[in-house]
């Protein structure tokens, strides 16, 4: 988890490349959790089970499906 204290939940599904992408998050008052899973790609399921009840923004891969959370 990176600033733990942010204000927005971020779910990162994979390990970012560079930091680039996770200072940006940072700066902007988000807490950041990247998935450590082994597997290559999440299944859907994995990935509402991370979402849990909170979550204000996911960075996915293109090799994931897309999720409609109604």
């Amino acid at each position: 988890v990176h600033n733990e204290g942010g204000s927005k939940r971020v779910l990162v599904t994979k390990t970012l490349p560079g930091r680039r992408w996770l200072d940006v998050l940072v700066k902007n008052d988000c807490r950041v959790e990247i998935c450590t899973d082994s597997a290559t790609i999440l299944s859907n399921a994995t990935i509402k089970k991370l979402i849990g009840d909170k979550c204000d923004g996911v960075v996915g891969q293109l090799t994931e499906a897309c999720i409609h959370l109604t």
